[in-house]
């Protein structure tokens, strides 16, 4: 079935799913002057799953005192050599909590969960359906643990 593309305010679309938050105080977005009122070409659905999806991850396995970084701004990346696409990149990074860093070698895999999250309820099925709900709206993710901290990195097409 077809997706429904339609420009997409980045800007709103994270100021509405940051004020639905319980811990929406804990959420501070940072947008790149380039970035502001900047929208892309998607399925508003699928785009509002998987940034949800993100915030409460990074809400629910982060310690509760911390604070969680939502990097936006413009960013190009290699389509073909020597070939760029524009696009939007978001950066969701978070402080690990008891659960530890994930392994981002399998950190997308269906059932996939960190030894230390088995304490927080889920399934290990929202980063596998994240994954392919971007790979469906023609976009990339990917998970950069690093030193306490966990960031997923979000590239979408203009």
């Amino acid at each position: 079935d077809q997706l429904q593309l339609a420009p997409c305010r980045i800007d709103d679309l994270l100021s509405e799913l940051v004020a639905q938050q319980p811990a929406a105080h804990r959420i501070s977005v940072q947008l790149a002057q380039d970035a502001v009122a900047l929208a892309v070409q998607s399925e508003g659905l699928l785009l509002r799953t998987v940034l949800g999806n993100l915030l409460d991850n990074a809400i629910k396995y982060s310690p509760a005192d911390s604070t969680v970084r939502v990097m936006v701004a413009l960013a190009a990346q290699e389509a073909a050599p020597g070939l760029a696409r524009q696009g939007v990149q978001i950066d969701i990074e978070n402080a690990a909590g008891r659960a530890g860093l994930p392994d981002p070698a399998q950190v997308f895999d269906k059932y996939y969960r960190t030894p230390g999250a088995h304490q927080q309820s889920g399934s290990g099925l929202g980063l596998y359906i994240v994954k392919a709900l971007m790979q469906r709206l023609g976009a990339t993710i990917d998970c950069k643990p690093h030193v306490g901290l966990v960031t997923f990195v979000l590239w979408l097409p203009l």
